[in-house]
């Protein structure tokens, strides 16, 4: 059976939904986290195949991902605009969904 391009871009599109409403609920997670003084805590976990692990506290997202907002910001990126990752599953994308979702975008 063949499915057509249509139908691929539908799975597609739900595939991406359910990962943003994942990224969107650690997202909430992170915030409740540092608002009752759990910032020292482990919030993501980063263990690549190559035996690479990366480890984030929730102050450390945090801090990252208001660095981040900022370069979005110098990069003329404001409320309501679209910003892609295009990457690799990594610390990078909490980061950048968390930078994205204080400026509006």
């Amino acid at each position: 059976m063949l499915i057509s391009a249509r139908d691929v871009a539908q799975i597609a599109i739900a595939s991406a939904k359910a990962e943003l409403a994942a990224l969107l609920t650690e997202q909430s997670a992170l915030q409740r986290s540092l608002t009752k003084g759990q910032g020292d805590k482990l919030a993501v976990i980063d263990d690549r195949g190559d035996g690479h692990v990366r480890r984030l506290t929730y102050s450390e997202l945090e801090q990252q991902s208001n660095r981040l907002a900022h370069v979005l910001l110098d990069h003329g990126v404001s409320r309501g605009d679209k910003v892609v990752w295009c990457g690799q599953n990594s610390t990078g994308i909490v980061m950048m969904v968390n930078a994205a979702r204080k400026l509006g975008a």
